[in-house]
C-alpha cells in the first residue's frame, strides 16, 4: 500500500476552532473504534525506527535554530 500511495501524517490541536474539525470527529472516532483487518505489523516499522526518526529530526532542528541565535556558543 505503501508503494502505491504518499501517507502523510499531520496533526493538529482537537477543538480548537478549526473550521471543518467538528465534522472530521464522527468518521474519525469510527475508524478509531474499528478493528484492525490485516497482515501485522499495521504500520510495518518499528517502535524504535520511530523514535530514532524523532530524535533525529528534533536535533536538526534543534541545531537549526541555535546556530541562529546571535551571541550564542556551545560550552
Amino acid at each position: 500500500m505503501a508503494r502505491q500511495n504518499k501517507v502523510r501524517l499531520v496533526w493538529f490541536p482537537g477543538h480548537v476552532g478549526i473550521k471543518g474539525n467538528e465534522t472530521t470527529d464522527p468518521p474519525a472516532s469510527n475508524g478509531a473504534n474499528t478493528p484492525f483487518i490485516g497482515p501485522e505489523p499495521v504500520l510495518g516499522i518499528t517502535k524504535g525506527a520511530v523514535r530514532a526518526a524523532l530524535r533525529d529530526w528534533i536535533w536538526r532542528e534543534h541545531k537549526k535554530n541555535w546556530v541562529t541565535l546571535p551571541g550564542v556558543k556551545h560550552g
